[in-house]
């Protein structure tokens, strides 16, 4: 096989909403990552002679594109005459890779991918129920996109998804059961938080454990109605604050009147047109910083324990003066000049790691969590600023906590009465 005017190609499927896809003369649907994608990131083939959306019978295929790049290109640069043996493992993958950037054909090789497990993941899957609970969780297939694609969205039982009071919880096969157990904690911490405040009837329809891009935790599906959570997150205070956040979206678009959403926009417009801000709370680590500072003198060392090499190169470092403000001018120790350089901020050898003063035993102090804060203000976070809803789930998930206080926790009274 002539592999000299091959192109390799890379796009892997980070997630899948499966906007762009083809279908082959088979009944088969391969589905791209991006409109341009030339190699498919999942490929569903029926398996029962029926098509995809009668089918109760299919086979799913996860190709992972990385992988798949890898062996071309191995192969490539280990043959670089051109030529593949007929017959070879080699050729076989390579007419496999080249059939999925052909536009034209008719079918996939199911039996020649089950060859190469570490690029084809084949799933069968047997009944629609079954199809349903995977390629909505395992595969992260938006429910509304599976009624386009497979057809009706099938009536489940119990044994398909984790009852908890009345949402349906849906988990990946591949979690562990350690994993399962930290799934169901969350809900469980969630629900006493909701329960407590009147809010426990959010705890319906769906709940998808599915990986989210980015670094999301969880995020409320507004057209699904569903609430999708980050399956590797373990519990945590800044977890918790964060889900009850989205759940506030919940209560916002599936329970709130029109009155009360526009009491609230209402009152946020007219707080940021009176220019009320959010005023972050650095009492303690004024505190702190006096306390350091009458600690200190020059001619004291500081060592860099982060990863700039223009920093770990002189480190460590002598306190050479301390300004007013409160920064200290600092040379390298090892130099043989006294040129300074840099202005170190007393700040970050109270707040982080990567500034530490051997003389002293200076306590680190970690960011306050959300899930701790407590607030009178009318905008209790820098993102509550963000817009009318988020000030709203904001100030809600801090309702929820019982950490509102003042004009804003009767004026959340007065939206939730109304």
């Amino acid at each position: 096989m002539d592999i000299i005017h091959l192109r390799s190609t890379r796009q892997v499927l980070t997630e899948a909403s499966y906007k762009f896809h083809k279908f082959l003369n088979d009944g088969t649907r391969m589905f791209y990552g991006r409109q341009r994608a030339t190699v498919p990131g999942v490929i569903f083939k029926p398996a029962d002679g029926n098509s995809i959306m009668n089918s109760g019978h299919i086979f799913s295929v996860v190709v992972n594109n990385a992988a798949g790049t890898k062996m071309w290109n191995k192969i490539i640069a280990d043959n670089p005459g051109g030529t593949v043996t007929q017959g070879s493992i080699e050729h076989e993958f390579l007419q496999l890779w080249a059939n999925l950037n052909n536009s034209t054909q008719d079918s996939v090789d199911l039996r020649a991918m089950s060859e190469f497990p570490k690029i084809f993941k084949i799933t069968e899957l047997y009944g629609r129920e079954r199809m349903f609970k995977f390629i909505t969780t395992d595969l992260r297939m938006n429910p509304l996109m599976f009624e386009q694609v497979f057809g009706d969205i099938p009536e489940l039982g119990e044994e398909d998804y984790v009852k908890f009071h009345d949402a349906r919880v849906f988990i990946p096969d591949n979690a562990r059961a350690a994993n399962k157990k930290s799934m169901m904690d969350i809900l469980e911490t969630l629900h006493q938080h909701l329960k407590a405040n009147g809010f426990g009837f959010l705890f319906h329809g769906d709940i998808r454990f599915i990986r989210i891009s980015g670094n999301a935790i969880g995020l409320y599906g507004i057209t699904t109605k569903t609430m999708v959570i980050q399956p590797t997150v373990k519990k945590s205070k800044s977890v918790i604050f964060t889900l009850l956040h989205e759940f506030s979206h919940k209560y916002w678009f599936e329970y709130m009147d029109q009155e009360a959403r526009d009491k609230v926009k209402k009152q946020y417009w007219d707080l940021m047109r009176a220019g009320v801000v959010y005023n972050k709370d650095t009492s303690l680590q004024d505190a702190s910083k006096a306390e350091v500072l009458a600690s200190i003198e020059p001619g004291m060392t500081v060592v860099y324990k982060g990863r700039k090499r223009g920093f770990k190169d002189y480190s460590p470092y002598v306190i050479k003066s301390i300004t007013d403000d409160g920064k200290l001018k600092i040379a390298s120790a090892n130099s043989n000049t006294d040129f300074v350089r840099a202005d170190v901020p007393v700040s970050l050898l109270i707040t982080t790691n990567r500034w530490e003063m051997p003389e002293l035993n200076i306590e680190k102090q970690e960011p306050p969590s959300k899930y701790d804060m407590t607030s009178d203000q009318w905008f209790p976070t820098q993102y509550s600023m963000e817009s009318d809803e988020e000030w709203f789930a904001e100030m809600m998930a801090f309702y929820l906590l019982d950490h509102l206080s003042g004009e804003p926790e009767e004026f959340m009274h007065e939206v939730f009465g109304v």
